[in-house]
């Protein structure tokens, strides 16, 4: 089985095929509540969790292999197990840190935790940062634009994680503006994934006709999209559902400094 086509968006559309082998893997997610106090810290509001300094505690982390670096001090234990980092500590001083992705130091979360004689308690972290990986980005760069592109949607595909990549909540800002007739989109409740210079949206399209329809990569264009395409199949049966992918560019801030260039002929 393989990805029918992949649109990949330069300054001439072109069409090319990736090797694929398999349907991606909607991954788990861990929902659980949380117990935190908030404190102030210099000009910045710093988490403060409470956790037990009789018992482990479960710290559930957005990254995909955390690495933790804390302060040292004496009686501390940390064991990493998938994203979940299990802590414990005979100490009564409070424990500040940073949490990262194992590898990749661009993007952390800082946190102070409170040893307290209390029950085992589990914190959930949340990401702190939309500005992309750098251990992403330079898988990107590693290769041409095209086969990167290439490598990155195959390797979602077939459901895995590209180098650096990660699996965040569905963001607005690059919801997938698809028009197709006798066909229905959703990315709404669909997967999100960034990476470095690129984002890429994840969702359903559904033929709601009563005759096959063809997908066309070209109705989900609209601008910052670099590459389209759907799996397994772009030839939908009536009733039938694919998995669309949809890649853009990461957006860039604004420049404060931005200029505007004034009309030689005036207006």
């Amino acid at each position: 089985m393989n990805i029918k086509h992949l649109l990949i968006l330069t300054l001439l559309p072109c069409v090319i095929p990736v090797s694929a082998t398999e349907l991606a893997v909607v991954p788990s997610t861990t929902n659980s509540n949380n117990q935190s106090n908030s404190a102030g810290n210099s000009e910045k509001q710093s988490a403060v969790h409470v956790i037990s300094s009789k018992h482990v505690n479960r710290i559930v982390t957005p990254f995909k292999n955390p690495s933790v670096k804390l302060d040292a001090v004496e009686g501390v234990a940390t064991k990493s197990q998938g994203n979940v980092l299990y802590l414990s500590t005979s100490s009564s001083q409070p424990i500040a840190g940073f949490i990262t992705e194992s590898g990749d130091e661009s993007t952390s979360i800082k946190v102070i935790f409170r040893p307290m004689p209390v029950a085992p308690q589990e914190v959930i972290l949340k990401g702190s940062t939309n500005e992309g990986s750098e251990l992403a980005r330079r898988f990107e760069r590693s290769n041409p634009r095209s086969e990167t592109i290439k490598n990155v949607m195959g390797s979602l595909v077939r459901g895995e994680l590209p180098n650096g990549y990660q699996m965040k909540k569905v963001n607005a800002q690059y919801l997938p503006s698809c028009k197709q007739s006798g066909l229905t989109f959703n990315f709404y409740n669909g997967q999100f994934v960034t990476g470095g210079d690129y984002v890429v949206s994840i969702g359903i399209a559904e033929n709601r006709s009563t005759q096959a329809v063809n997908f066309t990569e070209n109705s989900c264009y609209k601008d910052g999209v670099v590459a389209i395409s759907a799996y397994p199949t772009t030839t939908l049966l009536p009733n039938e559902k694919t998995e669309v992918f949809v890649m853009f560019y990461r957006n860039k801030p604004v420049s404060t400094q931005q200029k505007t260039r004034r009309s030689l002929i005036g207006g």
